[in-house]
């Protein structure tokens, strides 16, 4: 063990880690070979299935039982059998799974098989309760978490007779598969929250937006705007009028500026990407960055300010967010835009909009980039969106049944999300319960 290194045995005796002594306390490397994953030389990496299917880490990780990973090798280096426990030694550390087939396994990866008297299924429920102990001893001394094959070969293992084993396997099984489904029912309640409310600003907006989300205008004043309509289906007698969205901007769409990020703290905040990419402003999501900026600079953001992410990949491109916070206190990045709207239109009307999924099949068709990049869209294809302008006292009453159905959507979403947390936390409880 290297000076300085953690044993998994000081921190499973650490705090609330320690055990009973009900049961005798073995080694894992003394009832289980512990097969440490090698990675072959690159190129010996395929696509073609005929040979050795590999896995580097545990991306390809199941709820409990391997997926298959695409990658194949020529070069067998370590071969994890079918049946074999799975452990990630590199982030995440201590994730598990099953491999229900023969694969090679590489550096991020070991691979567990168990003598005669330890239960696999045993094993596997046990190294979930010791998940937290293996975490903490692969983040000790280092940057970047891992974990040694001697260092978990270390790990004190509980041994009880293979009839008790097999008992707990069999309690635990299905007291766990009781609170997985809780966890699983209450997340897709909180994702349902989601879509439900996705839902209802797609149909507020139905019928009122072109074909393709352009218009045919040109541009310029607002006495040039296009004289294409939309019709109202609150009344259809009376259409709405669609205009480029260019033509109901104060100014024409600017993009940020990134300068050096600082080490230290600075008088300037620049926003990153992800302050706006949920669709809505978070203040923590800066960077201080070297420069100073006069006050009077397009580049300070003031609140009402509505922010486009002109680069992102291609689920994001085009998000908007309206800007909420102090006036003059960050700066915006290249990668986003910042839209000043006109009086005729509310920004509120025009951040939802934008956010149907009608514009974002606009945003996302009229992307460019080079292969590797991160898809953009630029200034033209913003102002020629097509957007309808009903009179404000029409826009303002969608906006407040939206905020109305997005508070209505959020809340329980937020409940839902705490009560599957509460069922994940059970699982733990369980486990610990059972190990303890």
């Amino acid at each position: 063990m290297k000076a300085g290194e953690k044993s998994i045995a000081e921190a499973q005796r650490g705090g609330e880690a320690e055990r009973t002594d009900r049961w005798p306390l073995v080694r894992l490397g003394d009832v289980c070979e512990v097969i440490a994953g090698q990675s072959p030389e690159g190129t010996n990496y395929t696509e073609d299935s005929s040979f050795t299917e590999f896995h580097q880490g545990a991306k390809a990780f199941g709820e409990k039982v391997l997926k298959p990973s695409g990658v194949f090798t020529k070069e067998e280096t370590k071969i994890a059998p079918q049946g074999a426990i799975l452990l990630s030694v590199r982030a995440p550390v201590g994730t598990l799974n099953l491999t229900d087939r023969r694969i090679c396994i590489g550096r991020g990866l070991a691979a567990l098989l168990p003598h005669e008297g330890l239960d696999r299924n045993f094993l596997f429920l046990y190294l979930l309760s010791a998940k937290a102990s293996l975490e903490a001893v692969a983040g000790a001394g280092s940057v970047f978490a891992s974990l040694s094959c001697k260092v978990l070969s270390s790990l004190e293992v509980p041994l009880p007779p293979i009839s008790v084993q097999r008992a707990i396997v069999e309690r635990l099984d299905s007291a766990l598969a009781r609170a997985g489904a809780l966890e699983k029912r209450f997340a897709a309640i909180a994702q349902n929250a989601e879509l439900s409310f996705k839902a209802s600003l797609n149909e507020e907006f139905a019928g009122r937006t072109g074909g393709t989300g352009e218009t045919s205008g040109t541009g310029g004043s607002s006495d040039s705007r296009s004289s294409s309509t939309s019709r109202n289906p609150s009344d259809p007698s009376k259409p709405w009028p669609l205009v480029r969205l260019g033509e109901v901007l104060t100014t024409p769409p600017r993009n940020g500026f990134s300068p050096k990020p600082a080490t230290f703290e600075t008088k300037t905040k620049r926003l990153t990407l992800t302050a706006t990419t949920s669709g809505f402003f978070k203040p923590n999501e800066f960077r201080y960055v070297e420069g100073d900026f006069p006050a009077d600079s397009y580049l300070w953001l003031k609140p009402g300010d509505l922010l486009v992410q002109r680069s992102n990949t291609l689920e994001y491109v085009g998000t908007s967010c309206v800007f909420s916070g102090l006036e003059n206190e960050y700066i915006y990045p290249d990668l986003m835009m910042k839209l000043e709207v006109a009086n005729c239109l509310s920004v509120y009307f025009a951040d939802y909009y934008l956010k149907t999924e009608k514009v974002r099949k606009y945003w996302r068709s009229h992307a460019s980039g080079t292969a590797g990049s991160m898809p953009k869209i630029n200034k033209t294809t913003v102002c020629n969106l097509s957007i309808p302008l009903p009179p404000l006292s029409v826009q303002r009453a969608i906006v407040a049944r939206l905020d109305a159905a997005r508070k209505r959507a959020d809340g329980i979403a937020a409940l839902a999300r705490q009560a599957a947390e509460a069922a994940a936390n059970l699982r733990k409880a369980l486990l610990k319960e059972a190990f303890e």
